[in-house]
């Protein structure tokens, strides 16, 4: 193996941040797009249509005009004529009109009230026939859409198949024990690599070094060494830590873009009938898996030609 003092600081650097940047993009990626898909999942109501009862007929004016009305003509021509059998003469000419109208509006007034009836009954049958019907697809279509869904989180769940060779790269380069155990971490290798690549450090350690340097200005609060404080504070970060800055602003257009591309995706695996390998989340993702792996092989192509 070759002697680790032998071997470019600069270019170590490069590689260990291009893992940290990986590691936390697939962490990231993979978060936000769990926390769109769940926000996009497919929703189910029973009570977005309204089944009618009788009651809802029975106080509408229509039914009162040809339920009450009648109803109350026939209780007193029913009433005029008891009257007439116990105070009018038979033949007398009130006696025989109420008599020839009875047979007339008796019927009248107790069977329009029944055919009303009948026919709001019926029309309540056919309404809550169609609201089920309705429902029925409406609950068809919430089945088919939430196995889409659970296709695409499927889906979802392959960008996290690069992190285990990720981490793996990642740890063979730690253990060449270049790095001092306290700094490494995405903030910190990121911050160091940025003062080598400006030429304030020519190396780690020493009154000069790249350590010290980091944690001198970790005293005067000149930059942030906590990676959630950083993501609240981008624009803070910008002129001091200004690497990490890029790296940060660019995982988060990444991570806007695959949120529209899951909304977008979801509506048209929903509305269009389109299968997942024709949306454009699913590209997205086979271009990040795709580069992220690629930041692990040249990182073992690395270690390989500077441990020989």
């Amino acid at each position: 193996m070759k002697d680790i003092n032998t071997i470019n600081t600069q270019e170590y650097l490069q590689t260990v941040v291009s893992l940290e940047n990986s590691i936390y993009q697939v962490n990231s990626e993979y978060d936000a797009a769990r926390n769109s898909l769940e926000q996009n999942r497919p929703t189910y109501s029973e009570d977005t249509y309204s089944r009618n009862t009788f009651t809802d007929y029975s106080l509408t004016i229509p039914f009162m005009i040809f339920t009450y009305l009648p109803l109350a003509m026939a209780g007193i021509v029913f009433l005029l004529g008891m009257y007439a059998v116990v105070f009018e003469k038979e033949g007398s000419s009130f006696y025989t009109t109420i008599f020839n109208v009875m047979p007339i509006l008796m019927p009248i007034g107790f069977g329009v009230p029944v055919i009303t009836i009948i026919v709001c009954s019926i029309m309540m049958s056919i309404h809550n026939s169609r609201v089920s019907i309705s429902d029925n697809k409406r609950y068809e279509q919430y089945q088919e859409n939430l196995e889409k869904h659970r296709k695409l989180s499927k889906r979802i769940g392959k960008l996290l198949d690069p992190l285990d060779d990720l981490e793996h790269s990642l740890k063979k380069i730690y253990n060449l024990d270049i790095i001092y155990p306290k700094y490494r971490n995405l903030v910190a290798m990121s911050t160091i690599l940025e003062y080598f690549e400006s030429g304030r450090v020519t190396e780690l350690t020493g009154p000069n070094g790249a350590y010290n340097l980091y944690e001198s200005e970790l005293r005067q609060n000149i930059i942030i060494a906590n990676l959630d404080s950083i993501r609240n504070n981008l624009e803070v970060i910008k002129n001091n830590q200004y690497f990490i800055y890029q790296q940060l602003v660019e995982v988060n257009a990444t991570i806007d873009k695959l949120n529209r591309n899951i909304t977008r995706g979801l509506n048209e695996m929903y509305q269009q009938g389109k299968e997942l390998k024709e949306l454009a989340i699913n590209q997205q993702m086979i271009k990040m898996n795709t580069e992220r792996l690629a930041a692990s092989t040249a990182a073992m192509q690395w270690y390989a030609a500077n441990t020989k």
